[in-house]
């Protein structure tokens, strides 16, 4: 009966471990997949019209910037992105070519071009 016991036990514990640790990875992998493919897809080439933090949506750091026709267009800054955020300026440029993962920022101050990566956890093939 204890045999029993133990190991129903040990088996709840298993399944408890899968539940609270694999299942989450897997879905934060699976969802990194599509942001990354998203960003692939992405094409910009515009202007920082505002940078704000958005406090009542949990402090998402975002900004505005206007497309092509132009159209507003919110950008919300994910882990993925790193520093970006703290290196953007109002004026600044962003150009993001579509099939790269790479932003090129320049200053609007200095003129100085820099370059940001898209970084992601998802190991997968985005073509």
């Amino acid at each position: 009966m204890i045999r029993n016991f133990i190991g129903l036990f040990l088996v709840a514990i298993v399944i408890l471990i899968i539940f609270r640790f694999v299942l989450p990875y897997l879905n934060e992998k699976e969802h990194g997949c599509l942001v990354q493919k998203d960003v692939y897809l992405q094409r910009i080439n515009s202007i920082v019209e505002k940078k704000f933090i958005d406090t009542p949506n949990h402090n998402l750091k975002k900004i505005i910037y206007l497309d092509e026709n132009n159209n507003e267009n919110e950008f919300v800054f994910i882990a993925e992105y790193k520093d970006m955020y703290d290196s953007l300026n109002v004026g600044d440029s962003i150009i993001k070519k579509q099939g790269t993962l790479l932003y090129r920022v320049r200053s609007k101050h200095t003129g100085k071009l820099s370059l940001f990566k898209f970084y992601t956890s998802c190991k997968d093939s985005v073509k």
